[in-house]
């Protein structure tokens, strides 16, 4: 089971983060690496949602996240894993939402894979991604 960092934020209350290095997504002469990020928190509507981002770490220490639509160059993973509206938003719940996202790991770095590998690649069409739906 993977720790999560659980923190309570004075603006937007509990949430919940894990990090995990990528590494094979990007050609080998870029010195960025990325970081896939897993966060737990209300969001602004109040629901509480497990999102997934993709990060890029730069040698000076610095972070960045490009988002974009479609086939945007240079945009960087992100999806959903999970929503749901909790009566409170304690730790506990978010811990617990958030352990269940973590259940998705392995799906959200095949998706991230396939993301950069599209972006290197022409493709003919690009979806938001998220795991939501069926499952």
């Amino acid at each position: 089971m993977t720790t999560a960092k659980i923190i309570k934020d004075p603006r937007n209350g509990w949430q919940a983060t894990s990090k995990f290095e990528l590494s094979g997504c990007l050609p080998p002469d870029l010195i960025t690496t990325l970081q896939l990020t897993i966060v737990t928190r209300k969001d602004m509507n109040g629901k509480l949602c497990s999102r997934a981002s993709v990060w890029r770490l730069h040698p000076d220490g610095s972070q960045s996240h490009c988002v974009g639509y479609g086939q945007s160059q240079g945009a960087d993973f992100g999806c959903g894993i999970h929503t749901t509206c909790p009566a409170r938003i304690t730790a506990k719940v978010v811990n617990a939402q958030h352990e269940q996202a973590l259940q998705y790991l392995d799906k959200v770095k095949e998706l991230a894979f396939a993301f950069y590998k599209a972006h290197r690649e022409p493709a003919l069409s690009s979806e938001p991604a998220s795991l939501e739906g069926g499952q």
